[in-house]
């Protein structure tokens, strides 16, 4: 097409303008050339058309059908694997819930159990503590009575020594007596 012919209106033909009745008539004589031409290839191809048509409509439909079922099972199994998801979640969260409560009570119980062994062993170091101060003290009270016995037998061993010494000794009066007398005597004698 040239530029004037798209810029410019088409001006209308003044003989056709005068046969106005004429016109559809030419019209139709014109299908009629047409038909005549292309008629049996057009209706081929319009045949052909609504075919592929009919078959493309026929197989949107089963896509559309198929699609819809494959989103179906797919939600469906979406679904069911959310479900079980969050079922196991939900297992997993009581599990540690309750190995934290028991960790925890373990802990309790520990410190329990430790502040009674800490508890047992502080009575027990106690007692042996008190055996060990009271065998200490028995051992010093038999040691002081050994102690004692022994002195009193050194005392009495000594006083009895002591009046040994005594008997056998003479006494000074005696003694300076006897000197007196045994002088007197020699005097005498002399």
């Amino acid at each position: 097409m040239s530029d004037a012919s798209t810029t410019h209106a088409p001006t209308p033909d003044p003989a056709r303008a005068s046969r106005p009745s004429e016109e559809p008539h030419a019209e139709g004589n014109l299908e009629k050339i047409r038909d005549l031409l292309f008629g049996r290839e057009m209706s081929t191809i319009e045949t052909r058309f609504l075919r592929l048509e009919a078959r493309m409509e026929a197989q949107a439909a089963d896509l559309r059908a198929d699609i819809s079922a494959r989103m179906d099972a797919l939600e469906a199994h979406v679904r069911s694997e959310l479900s079980s998801l969050s079922a196991t979640i939900t297992q997993e969260r009581r599990e540690r819930i309750d190995a934290l409560d028991r960790a925890t009570a373990d802990a309790s119980g520990g410190r329990a159990t430790l502040a009674r062994m800490i508890r047992e062993q502080k009575e027990e170091h106690d007692l042996t503590a008190q055996a060990v101060r009271q065998q200490i003290l028995d051992e010093a009270a038999t040691a002081q009575n050994a102690l004692r016995t022994t002195t009193d037998e050194i005392r009495r061993t000594m006083a009895h020594h002591a009046g040994l010494l005594q008997t056998r000794k003479a006494d000074r009066a005696s003694l300076a007596a006897i000197f007196s007398e045994a002088a007197s005597r020699l005097e005498d004698g002399t």
